[in-house]
């Protein structure tokens, strides 16, 4: 026996959030609701400028109370998961890029209807000013590409869906002849094998 949708309605709406309630028969034959987060979907944009600097936002995070390093990111409005993605880059940090790249689409969640696009945008540079909504506060920063992963492995990136468009997107440069200090990471780490091997370790 299969999970049966019953029913849904709007539990919650606003601007801001909408939440889903799902009346669900189970396998088991018991009835149950079930609430679903169902916000638009949501963009991420690895940015990279020609001089191999990544493009991140440090903004206030409300409930942690305090600035947190992300990548541009939003909602997707009535657009296309591109033309979003071009449009939170270029609203939230003035940058726009000549090449983008669609690295993956992930389901959000087990309780959220949505998925999260991220992209790879190559060549970005600072075009416009930034266009801030009044719930945002962004101070924007270059991060050398070389450092980037370090800010991932030590938790200064934290973010969930950071951390997921961030090693799509550093695979794909890899693939693409970009040196990232992954690479160099298990370059060292296949040199200092060797080293052991050679002195009998």
């Amino acid at each position: 026996m299969s999970w049966k949708i019953i029913s849904r309605r709007t539990a919650f709406d606003n601007p801001w959030r909408k939440v889903e309630a799902w009346r669900v028969k189970q396998p088991n034959g018991r009835t149950g609701e079930f609430f679903f987060s169902a916000d638009p979907d949501v963009v991420m944009v690895f940015a990279l400028t020609a001089k191999e600097e990544v493009i991140v936002n440090r903004q206030h995070n409300i409930h942690l109370g305090r600035r947190l390093w992300e990548l541009p990111a939003g909602c997707m409005e009535t657009e296309t998961p591109l033309a979003a993605a071009k449009r939170e880059l270029r609203e939230e940090t003035g940058y726009t890029a000549g090449r983008w790249l669609k690295l993956k689409s992930l389901h959000l969640g087990k309780w959220s209807l949505g998925r999260a696009h991220f992209y790879l945008a190559l060549g970005a540079r600072k075009t416009h000013e930034q266009e801030l909504e009044e719930s945002e506060d962004i101070v924007v920063e270059r991060i050398p590409l070389a450092r980037y992963p370090a800010l991932l492995a030590d938790g200064t990136i934290s973010s969930t869906l950071c951390h997921g468009a961030s090693y799509e997107a550093l695979a794909c440069l890899e693939s693409l002849g970009y040196r990232t200090a992954r690479q160099k990471l298990k370059s060292g780490q296949g040199k200092s094998a060797n080293r052991r091997r050679a002195l009998g370790h």
